[in-house]
């Protein structure tokens, strides 16, 4: 592929270059109005880089920080296709994100644009996650979105992409409606102290015994670590209220001689009875049949917490056996991918 050497990206957004992303964005977009995971952007709100080729202005690409540790890229355009241009924008966002802290960057592409999903794949990029039917929701929102998309394919779903930058691990990272779910840090360590020393919390865990803090620090860090196998329990992020509220996960276990992938869920006593739980199991049981292939989950569940079972019922779930646990009598709670 031959790379445009003479085309520069710069951040500048003086008076000529925001008439100009006006009119690239209507007629490439519809307007600035942009719709990811259900929340509404405006590009004109987002600091653009531009791809200008001697004064002449050839593409643009817009982003934004997230609430946890990545950059999303919210629209990329280049007027000239194959000449580069479109690579040199989204190295430049890359470099704007590393420089952030990011450790990743991520976007929402539809099912239809193929194009899309070929050239950043080619770049280093893979799918994190699928969302069935995000499209037909963003449609309420903006009712200029198509029905009918690229090579006659109906669109009605979201594509979400993501790139580690080097020295990091791939960690799932998850968006619902109101939640974000991703990788805990060590500076989460005072909420998830407070999660294992609140009695009521933790009375259907283990043993329903709290932690100390040194205790809970030593758990985290586990946690943390055990990122590296694709598994493991995530902070839950309130994207409204942005504080952290719980942890949910998909989670390595071996119950009666057999290896199995529980899906586990917990939140701040302050957070019980808004539906959370069964918002962010929802999103991992989509994850673990539809991202990672898996044919079957379970849940572990103690015989009298009510909630959670209620949780794993409203996601699917049935009840497949009681058994013993850890020193503990639980309920097994299954569902297999031809169920879901």
């Amino acid at each position: 592929m031959h790379i445009a050497t003479k085309t520069q990206v710069v951040s500048s957004n003086d008076e000529q270059a925001q008439l100009w992303l006006t009119h690239l964005w209507q007629s490439e977009w519809g307007g600035d109005m942009m719709v990811s995971h259900g929340q509404v952007y405006r590009l004109s709100d987002l600091t653009p880089i531009i791809a200008k080729e001697n004064d002449t202005l050839v593409g643009a690409a817009t982003y934004r920080f997230d609430d946890a540790d990545g950059c999303e890229l919210m629209s990329i355009n280049a007027i000239s296709q194959g000449a580069g241009i479109g690579t040199l924008l989204l190295k430049a966002v890359e470099e704007e994100a590393e420089k952030h802290g990011c450790r990743r960057v991520w976007l929402i592409t539809s099912n239809d644009n193929l194009d899309a999903l070929r050239f950043y794949q080619r770049r280093g990029y893979r799918i994190a996650t699928i969302y069935p039917g995000a499209v037909d929701e963003a449609r309420r929102m903006k009712p200029m979105i198509p029905l009918l998309g690229h090579h006659g394919i109906e669109i009605h779903d979201e594509i979400e992409l993501v790139k580690f930058f080097k020295g990091t691990s791939q960690r799932p990272r998850l968006e619902t409606e109101r939640l974000i779910l991703r990788p805990y840090s060590k500076d989460d360590l005072d909420f998830f102290t407070s999660l294992w020393a609140d009695r009521e919390v933790v009375r259907y865990i283990g043993n329903g015994i709290t932690k100390t803090p040194d205790e809970a620090k030593l758990r985290l860090e586990q946690i943390i670590t055990g990122y590296d196998t694709g598994y493991g329990l995530l902070a839950a992020w309130h994207r409204e209220k942005h504080l952290l509220v719980g942890h949910a996960g998909l989670v390595e276990q071996h119950v009666d001689g057999a290896n199995e992938i529980e899906l586990g869920y917990w939140l701040a006593r302050d957070f019980w009875g808004y539906g959370l739980a069964t918002e962010a199991a929802a999103a991992l049981r989509d994850r673990a049949f539809h991202v990672l292939g898996l044919e079957r989950i379970i849940s572990i569940i103690q015989a009298d917490n009510k909630a959670s079972i209620a949780v794993a019922e409203r996601v699917g779930m049935e009840l497949e056996r009681q058994t013993t646990f850890k020193n503990q009598s639980v309920c097994i709670y299954s569902m297999h991918h031809s169920n879901s």
